[in-house]
């Protein structure tokens, strides 16, 4: 008798039903989550950093062929835990939902994906492709978070490497001055794209060029610090070209086409130093499964525990429907700053400048004066949040990058006092040529103050839960004085005698 013909068929038809499922428990993930699907394939569009994304899920559909030989006699087995991490994961993907942080419910999305997996397939199977699976992460455009950060070790970096060669240097925030010309470290010098790209590859690299974990771990770690490293050689490696070749060489495009082809060579010598320490191919097992029980023989039972996994998988959108099925008002809103006994409303306006808040649905922007000094309010209000018209939004900015007038040359935080509540706002210093603007910005939510826009957005995920109030408000102070000292004396002042009017304003909005 043939029995290894006979274990082969026997395999052959214990995967049939589970395949079945699977995929229409993968299709039903891309149906009940389409809008984050299609949010996240618009930003591989639109962004060269994120494009990778497109060749993320053929790339993982390709590691998982080229490994079924691990996966022919394995049996899979319907694992509970596929359900109880759908209900655990599509409650966070509600939170960001009715929050509008767009990068988590992208996460949510893929990890609902392998739950489907480890559902219908079981844990045994899902090990035995967990790199292929989880590399789908990798095409979640994420990331900004971490472009503030590199941009101070960049300006760091090159300052600090200009320093050494005894030329001399000037900062300003990001901008600085050399004798030669100025330069200025902007998001597009973060090194954002070389590091989202070392590490794509380098995961990649990593899986199939070594067997050893502490040997992928290893390398996925080298794949983070040398590009790092790398782009602030580069941006110091620019400078220096700039400034000996009198600012003609690498201030335009050839400073990007300098930038990539430098990041090729570095790429090119990691993965080559690494392919030294490259592990032989396994041999390809053979071991078999088969001999184990079958938990899935029982026919009902199978569609009794798929039945689960797709209540849990449609319980959440239904519910985010509900929350999301709510018409709010947007208009009527009059938002009205108030004079007080020292503080008037000025003839002029401070400045023309304006911080960008997309999407709100009322603003004001009023000066007061007292005696000498001068103090602007700039107030956004949303009625409710919803994606593109939200408070917390990375769009949402004092100076936006392309700014050709003004530039931010500090961040920083600043303790204030408002309705006998301490409270530490965003400090920010902007400048258009001599003209230096100290702001101080803090996040009115639905009553609730704060400047930490994670804090924030769980003050919105509770008011959204609870059936709370919507409504949402940035309240940004300005000033022109000198020194931050002076100038956090004056708001401090200010709110004192004019910040409990703006919140009542804000308060009558609802």
């Amino acid at each position: 008798m043939d029995t290894d013909g006979l274990d082969q068929t026997t395999s052959n038809n214990d995967w049939q039903k589970p395949l079945v499922f699977l995929c229409v428990g993968l299709l039903s993930v891309f149906i009940l989550y389409y809008p984050v699907w299609e949010s996240m394939v618009k930003i591989w569009i639109r962004s060269e950093t994120y494009a990778h994304g497109f060749i993320i899920f053929p790339i993982s559909i390709w590691l998982i062929w080229k490994n079924k030989h691990i996966l022919q006699f394995s049996i899979p087995k319907y694992s509970p835990l596929g359900a109880v991490s759908i209900l655990v994961i599509g409650f966070v993907w509600l939170l960001a939902s009715i929050t509008d942080i767009q990068v988590v419910q992208q996460l949510c999305a893929i990890a609902l994906l392998l739950s489907v997996i480890v559902g219908v397939l079981g844990l045994s199977v899902f090990y035995k492709i967990a790199f292929p699976l989880l590399f789908l992460f990798a095409a979640v455009p994420m990331g900004e978070a971490l472009i503030p950060h590199l941009i101070d070790f960049t300006a760091n970096f090159t300052v600090y490497a200009v320093k050494l060669t005894g030329i001399p240097i000037y900062r300003e925030g990001n901008n600085f001055e050399l004798p030669s010309g100025s330069w200025s470290v902007v998001e597009a010098c973060s090194g954002s794209r070389y590091l989202i790209a070392s590490v794509t590859l380098g995961l990649l690299y990593s899986y199939l060029s070594y067997t050893s974990y502490v040997k992928r771990s290893m390398f996925i770690i080298v794949s983070i610090i040398v590009p790092i490293i790398a782009n602030g050689l580069r941006a110091f490696l620019i400078v220096m070209i700039g400034h000996f070749s009198g600012m003609t060489l690498a201030v335009g495009v050839d400073h990007l086409v300098y930038g990539w082809l430098f990041f090729g060579i570095v790429i090119g010598l990691m993965f080559f130093i690494g392919s030294f320490w490259r592990d032989a191919e396994e041999e390809k097992s053979s071991e078999t499964e088969l001999n184990q029980k079958n938990d899935n023989s029982n026919i009902k039972k199978q569609y009794v525990h798929f039945g689960i996994l797709m209540v849990a998988l449609l319980s959440w959108p239904i519910v985010n429907w509900q929350f999301n099925n709510v018409e709010m008002q947007t208009n009527n809103i009059h938002l009205q700053i108030a004079e007080s006994k020292n503080w008037k409303l000025a003839k002029n306006q401070l400045t023309e400048w304006r911080p960008v808040y997309v999407g709100a649905d009322a603003t004001e922007f009023v000066t007061l004066e007292e005696n000498q000094n001068r103090v602007a309010v700039y107030l956004a209000y949303y009625a409710y949040q919803r994606q593109g018209a939200e408070l917390i939004n990375s769009q949402n900015v004092l100076v936006t990058e392309k700014d050709e007038i003004w530039k931010q040359i500090y961040n920083g935080a600043s303790p204030l006092t408002l309705n006998n509540e301490n409270i530490t706002v965003k400090f920010n210093i902007i400048q258009s040529g001599s003209t230096k603007l100290q702001v101080y910005t803090l996040n009115w939510i639905g009553g609730k103050l704060t400047a930490n826009d994670y804090l924030a957005k769980l003050f919105e995920a509770k008011n959204r839960l609870i059936g709370g109030e919507r409504s949402s408000a940035a309240i940004v102070f300005v000033t022109n004085v000198k020194t931050k000292e002076e100038s956090t004396e004056i708001i401090q002042s200010f709110m004192s005698e004019i910040g409990p009017g703006i919140l009542k304003t804000l308060e009558s909005q609802k």
